[in-house]
């Protein structure tokens, strides 16, 4: 290093050991690279160091003397930062930080349970572990412990043993720095502190200050008024370094050493979390699902609905067997019977004289998707194949460019355009709010509704449910490129303020890496097309983010009407080529039905075969009389799923499918990055992963698509997805019309579906139901006024489609003009106001 060169490390000697470090990085961090472990109970990396607990307590030569002594004081090595020539003593090393560490232990075991035979965490406690390594061989202690009333239920997937707690304050500490979801701290003080829910004590914030269990009312210590319902409370079960917190859906299910645990990855959404798989040995059941670290995706956290809501996969519903429908009735049959039964009905389909149309779900592995639009294309000789049942990115809309984290979180600001993350990708919510909270990222939020990231917003546009061709074509326009009618006319059509848009432009403006994500329903031809001269014009980079696990890797796949494996156009007579060159079999050219048009020709009666893997036609599409009458009208209905639905009472053969945790695969998440999924248990009964079930049927129609295993659709894909997409397409002008209200119907229906609801992955688990909010509405003060509606009020809502009622919530939240109704919620759903073709419809709220 030269005179003139800056020194970018500090160096610093631990035990002996010297360790190059960076400029402000703290002691025990640097020495945990190095390592060197250093006992600790309330530091934690990825939130600010309170040194509570005193557990990492170090020797650093230049500390204070202790008075009265010649030892230097010891330090918390978990709030020193480090400096250059700094020489540090662990417990290795120091008989002093020895002792320390262990009277800090003996005081932390005065009143802490010896309940390790019977507490969760036993067998990977860190206090168990570290009373082992560091602790003292017995206590001095012989007075009473403090009692409480346990466990007590702080939400219906969150119990307390209070008695257990240590104060490390890592619970609340992520509460307040990272979820944002402050809804537990400590209550009283000295030996009676204790975490719990607010809003639960006396009108001081306090107990009874007895120690013994009196300070909750109710029996059992249940009515604790305002419980810890966060999306993320299961991560402060996870990093408890007790017992004190512990899930009520794994509490005495197993033992840390009876549980085997498989690395996967979750399915419940687009984030591509990485997970923990825990099968009990014994039996072979999961018994639970916990966060796995991931630096590039998840980090270390997982949303309550991937670590909980997986109760589907041992409930009664499952489909262990195939069926056929003799007479009127379902009745078990073999997988060879099964499948005589298929190649007959399919035999006019595989002759040429009768169609059949493929519809796939959105959570499925990215193998699944391929063997089934390969299964469509080679054994059925037909373009029908589709995963969207509403919206969904067209053939015209793509390429979509991909992000990942690094692009979102090194740029200056971000733009979320109908995305509520929160709701729909809660790990892209979490990893946002943290870099908004802790290093300064600004956003800007496009949305008729606040989203949970409003709070940290620079800027705000709030148009009509629908319009966000038209509000990207008028902040094109405020940028200096003209889409379609000028950015005043776009600006009133979207029913914004022209200064609004341009405050908005000139945000983005003046950002120098600006990031555009838009949300899984804002992906349509148009709106794509304007937000990418949006982002040209500002220099940004751009992406969509879809809300379902598995509908980037269908995409990739090619299980779309208009897109071969690899994104590229199936109207491209080079792309058919080439893949009919990978398949030695033909690819078809006729332009294929999605999936809307499939059910439409299936209800006309025009569909010989509707084969429905893993879709639900009648709860997801926006009009489930036509999915009803789809499955009617088709001469011969195949539903493969794993568990059983209201679409069984309309099947033909009934096929049971492999959950995601009984087979390997990959799903590719929202960054674009293929995630692997592994099998942790065999499929129940004669389940079978979908694709196995894709290769098998094809075989029997005397048409083999090979995937007869894993590796087999490995490598056929990884071919396949080897290849540079096809171009966009240039379509013209934008349309950038925005639908508004009329004099029936004066507001405009905004509607999407919330991390919590009546879905069919989520519903088997109890908890998750307790926790999920009663059906509501919302709704802005002004039309609540105009139409006589108080908060807390029953309300009917009708379009010209249908009607619902729930609660109202007056809230600003919502923009003027408009009413948010969730999808699908515990009896009741935004379906009953949204017909085929109109997403948006006008509606009225009246008084019930």
């Amino acid at each position: 290093m030269t005179d003139t060169q800056e020194k970018t490390t500090v160096t610093i000697t631990v035990d002996g050991k010297t360790i190059e470090a960076e400029p402000g990085e703290l002691l025990i961090s640097a020495a945990e690279r190095a390592g060197i472990f250093i006992p600790r109970f309330c530091w934690h990396k990825r939130m600010d160091p309170v040194g509570a607990c005193r557990m990492c307590l170090v020797d650093i030569e230049g500390s204070p003397p202790i008075p009265g002594s010649d030892q230097r004081r010891p330090q918390t090595s978990c709030t020193t930062v480090v400096r250059d020539g700094m020489v540090a003593y662990t417990q290795f090393s120091s008989e002093q930080v020895n002792e320390a560490q262990k009277t800090i232990l003996e005081l932390l075991l005065i009143n802490h349970p010896l309940d390790c035979p019977i507490c969760d965490r036993g067998g990977e406690c860190p206090l168990q572990d570290q009373t082992q390594d560091y602790g003292p061989a017995e206590s001095r202690f012989i007075e009473p412990k403090r009692r409480f009333t346990k466990p007590v239920p702080i939400s219906p997937l969150i119990s307390l043993d209070r008695e257990r707690c240590i104060l490390c304050y890592r619970c609340t500490r992520f509460c307040e720095e990272l979820s944002g979801d402050v809804l537990i701290g400590v209550m009283d003080r000295g030996p009676e502190a204790f975490i719990f829910p607010f809003h639960t004590f006396n009108g001081d914030g306090h107990g009874d200050g007895d120690g013994h269990g009196d300070h909750v009312r109710g029996p059992n210590a249940g009515d604790i008024g305002e419980t810890f319902d966060s999306y993320f409370s299961g991560n402060t079960v996870q990093i408890c370094p007790v017992g004190a917190l512990t899930s009520t859906e794994y509490r005495f299910k197993a033992r840390p050493w009876d549980v085997h645990n498989i690395a996967s990855t979750c399915n419940l959404c687009s984030s591509g979390c990485s997970i923990q798989i825990g099968v009990r040995v014994q039996d072979g059941n999961v018994v639970r699902f916990s966060a796995a670290t991931n630096e590039d995706t998840n980090e270390e956290w997982l949303c309550d609905k991937g670590r909980y809501g997986n109760a589907y996969i041992s409930s009664p519903d499952r489909l262990l067997h195939p069926y056929a429908r003799k007479g009127n009735e379902l009745a078990a049959v073999s997988w060879d019977e099964a499948f005589k039964i298929m190649a007959e009905k399919l035999a006019p389909v595989i002759d040429g004289s009768a169609q059949a149309g493929v519809l796939v779900g959105e959570s499925m592995c990215d193998e699944d998707a391929y063997a089934a639009q390969k299964f469509a294309r080679v054994a059925l000789k037909t373009n029908n194949i589709d995963h969207r049942l509403s919206g969904g990115v067209s053939a015209e809309a793509l390429p979509i460019p991909s992000l990942t984290y690094d692009d979102i979180l090194g740029s200056d600001l971000v733009v979320l355009v109908s995305l509520d993350a929160r709701e729909e990708v809660p790990l892209l919510f979490l990893r946002l709010r943290i870099a908004a909270t802790k290093r300064g990222l600004r956003t800007a939020i496009v949305n008729a509704r606040a989203v949970a990231l409003s709070e940290y917003a620079d800027a705000r546009l709030a148009p009509f449910p629908g319009a966000e061709a038209a509000t990207g074509a008028a902040i094109a326009g405020a940028l200096g490129t003209t889409l379609a009618a000028g950015p005043q006319a776009l600006a009133s059509a979207a029913g914004l303020r022209p200064e609004d848009v341009e405050a908005f432009a000139a945000a983005l403006r003046a950002a120098e890496r600006p990031v555009i994500l838009l949300g899984p329903q804002a992906c349509s031809t148009d709106v794509t097309r304007a937000w990418r001269v949006v982002a040209e014009a500002a220099g940004a980079r751009w992406g969509w983010v879809p809300r379902r696990a598995g509908t980037n890797g269908a995409l990739s796949a090619g299980a779309h009407p208009g897109l071969l494996p690899g994104r590229r156009l199936a109207s491209d007579e080079g792309a058919r080529t080439h893949v009919a060159g990978v398949w030695g079999a033909e690819v078809p050219s006729e332009p294929g039905l999605d999936g809307t048009a499939m059910l439409e020709k299936a209800a006309a009666g025009e569909l010989a075969v509707l084969w429905v893997a893993g879709a639900d036609v009648i709860g997801d599409g926006p009009d489930s009389a036509l999915g009803r009458r789809a499955l009617e009208g088709a001469q011969f209905v195949v539903v493969q799923d794993v568990q059983s639905s209201e679409l069984l009472a309309y099947a033909d053969l009934v096929l049971p499918a492999a959950a995601f945790v009984e087979r390997d695969g990959t799903l590719t998440d929202w960054e674009g990055r293929r995630q692997p999924v592994r099998a942790a248990m065999d499929p129940p009964g004669a389940a079978r992963a979908d694709y196995a079930i894709f290769a098998e049927a094809a075989r029997r129609c005397g048409r083999p698509i090979g995937c007869r295993t894993i590796a087999d659709v490995h490598s056929e894909l990884d071919a396949l997805l080897d290849i540079a997409p096809s171009e966009p397409t240039d379509g013209g002008p934008v349309r950038a019309e925005a639908p508004r209200g009329q004099a029936d119907y004066p507001l405009r229906l905004l509607t999407y579906r919330l991390l919590y609801d009546d879905g069919s992955r989520i519903r088997h688990t109890d908890g998750i139901r307790k926790v999920t909010a009663q059906p509501y509405v919302e709704l802005h003060p002004a039309d609540a006024q105009r139409a006589g509606i108080d908060d807390g009020g029953d309300v009917t809502v009708t379009s010209a489609n249908g009607s619902l009622s729930a609660r109202a919530r007056v809230t600003a939240d919502v923009r003027e003009g408009v009413v948010f109704v969730p999808w699908r919620q515990w009896g009741v759903s935004a379906q009953a106001l949204v017909g085929a073709g109109d997403p948006y419809p006008s509606v009225r709220v009246e008084p019930a």
